[in-house]
């Protein structure tokens, strides 16, 4: 799997990178051990902070999972799609919604699965 680099936010001090959850690195030892860490990476499908001689750091990770982060962010990003998914829990929540039972069953499937959630509330 290919893997990739992408910058971080710029010059973080050593305390914030030790605030950070996800493993992390010198440069100096990714440098020493790459092949180990890049392997490690690869299985571990968890990204690895670098932190530079200059203070910088980088997140190395595979490009799978860069492109899923990819993804995430665009629908994040996008109004109309969070509204709808927003939507989607409130009907959920309220019973309003088909299942394979309904399809399979019928309307009578929905009107017994309604009678049920009347009951709990």
């Amino acid at each position: 799997m290919a893997m990739t680099i992408i910058a971080a936010h710029s010059q973080r001090t050593s305390k914030d990178v030790e605030s950070t959850l996800m493993k992390r690195v010198t440069q100096a030892e990714l440098a020493a051990h790459l092949p180990e860490i890049l392997e490690e990476v690869k299985s571990s499908n968890e990204p690895l902070e670098v932190l530079l001689e200059s203070g910088e750091t980088f997140i190395l990770l595979q490009s799978d999972e860069w492109s899923k982060a990819q993804d995430e962010l665009e629908i994040l990003s996008d109004e109309e799609t969070l509204s709808a998914i927003k939507q989607g829990r409130e009907d959920i929540a309220a019973g309003r919604f088909y299942s394979s039972e309904d399809e399979a069953f019928g309307s009578g499937a929905a009107q017994a699965r309604k009678a049920r959630a009347h009951e709990g509330s």
